[in-house]
């Protein structure tokens, strides 16, 4: 089950990102996206919720089928967020220690399936590293029409870097009036110097000085 402040928060933005698929179809360029790696500059930016913001529409508004992965090895929540187990997951699954069908849990939504961080790795980087991660991960694009892969910042964790370049796609959530543009641009130069391709950035935590209403009317 979903925890409730996960809850308010998907029933708050849910509308919001009824356009998700055509934003990331659209800034692709017509290539295909299907694995997105969700990441920031820095931490408690709200990208763990934001990407399970992003799994829960695209399957429950967009009927996609979607697959959320928590590759936030040192600060690990989206079990917690679904009340699923932590373990097996992620790690064994990229270690060989157990299989797809072992690692990949069900939710209360048909569509929507998570990967947890699973069992404890004494190396991330080399993890995400080693040769055998390209494989993994097209093999789970091949599975589902998306995977998400929540991760740790940018500026925080090597682990980033080597995994977007990986990826079809990245997406920044950004924390509104706190994230410096600065900051931002030197995370987007670590992941463009790798080869990583930007998709776009998520405002996070907004805050509305007038009625929200009004916005569209100015």
């Amino acid at each position: 089950m979903l925890s409730s402040e996960l809850s308010r928060i998907i029933s708050a933005n849910q509308a919001s990102l009824s356009s998700l698929e055509g934003d990331l179809l659209g800034t692709a360029c017509g290539k295909p996206v299907k694995t997105i790696l969700v990441t920031s500059c820095r931490p408690k930016e709200g990208k763990t919720t934001s990407a399970a913001t992003m799994a829960h529409t695209l399957a429950t508004v967009v009927g996609k089928k979607v697959l959320l992965v928590d590759a936030h090895l040192s600060a690990p929540v989206i079990h917690d967020l679904f009340g699923l187990k932590k373990s097996p997951g992620l790690t064994d699954f990229l270690l060989y220690r157990a299989g797809e069908k072992e690692t990949i849990q069900s939710t209360e939504i048909d569509r929507l399936k998570i990967m947890t961080c699973g069992g404890a790795s004494e190396d991330s980087a080399e993890i995400f590293h080693a040769d055998g991660f390209p494989a993994k991960l097209a093999f789970l694009g091949a599975q589902y029409d998306y995977v998400l892969f929540d991760t740790g910042s940018v500026l925080a964790s090597s682990d980033v870097a080597l995994m977007a370049r990986h990826f079809d796609g990245v997406v920044f959530v950004a924390e509104c009036e706190k994230t410096k543009w600065e900051i931002l641009d030197l995370a987007k130069e670590k992941i463009t110097n790798v080869n990583g391709k930007i998709l776009g950035v998520i405002l996070n935590k907004r805050q509305y000085y007038i009625p929200a209403g009004l916005y569209g009317k100015i």
